[in-house]
C-alpha cells in the first residue's frame, strides 16, 4: 500500500476520473444472472460461487466500460460477453488492448500472456474508477509491476490513437 500511495503522489496530476453508474454496469449484472443460471440479485447472493463469480466478473469488466465512458465510444459488444471466459481486451484501430484494472492500493503486474497495449485503470470504490494511462511497451521492471511513470496520458480517442501508432 506504501509504494501504491507513494506512486500515486507523484502521479496524481494524470488521473482521470470516470464515475461509473447503476445503469451502466446494468448490462454485466444481467449477463453474470443468465450465466449462472438465476432470476435476481437475491438469488444469485444464495449460490455458494454467485458473489464470488459476480465479483471477479465485475472487476473485469468494469475498467472496460469505464474506458468505453471516458472515450464515450463503444468497446463492448453485450451480446457476446460470456461472463465465464471473458477477458477485457478490446480493439481499436487494429490494436487488441488489454485494460487491466486494479483494485485501490495495489499496484498492477504486467500479464504474461499479453505482449500489446495496456490501458490501466484503478477502481477507487464501487462507482470510482481511475484511468492512469496508457502502457505501450513493457519495461523491464522488479516483480513485472507497471510503474505509473511510463503511462502515456490520453483524453480523446484522438490522444490514443496517436499513442498506439
Amino acid at each position: 500500500m506504501i509504494d501504491f500511495l507513494k506512486a500515486l503522489e507523484n502521479n496524481k496530476t494524470k488521473i482521470k476520473i470516470v464515475n461509473i453508474l447503476r445503469r451502466d454496469m446494468q448490462e454485466a449484472e444481467v449477463l453474470v444472472l443468465k450465466s449462472l443460471g438465476v432470476r435476481s440479485k437475491f438469488e444469485l447472493n444464495d449460490r455458494l460461487d454467485g458473489t464470488s463469480f459476480n465479483n471477479t466478473f465485475r472487476k473485469k469488466i468494469i475498467g472496460v466500460v469505464a474506458i468505453e465512458k471516458y472515450l464515450k465510444v463503444r468497446l463492448i459488444d453485450w451480446t457476446s460477453v460470456n461472463p465465464k471466459s471473458y477477458l477485457p481486451i478490446v480493439e481499436i484501430e487494429h490494436h487488441k488492448i488489454l485494460i487491466l484494472n486494479s483494485s485501490f492500493g495495489t499496484l498492477s503486474k504486467f500479464p504474461e500472456n499479453h505482449n500489446g497495449p495496456i490501458i490501466v485503470t484503478v477502481t477507487k470504490d464501487d462507482k470510482t474508477i481511475w484511468v492512469m494511462g496508457v502502457l505501450t511497451k513493457h519495461p523491464k521492471s522488479k516483480n513485472n509491476i507497471i510503474s505509473f511513470d511510463t503511462l502515456h496520458e490520453f483524453d480523446t480517442l484522438s490522444d490514443l490513437k496517436n499513442i498506439l501508432e
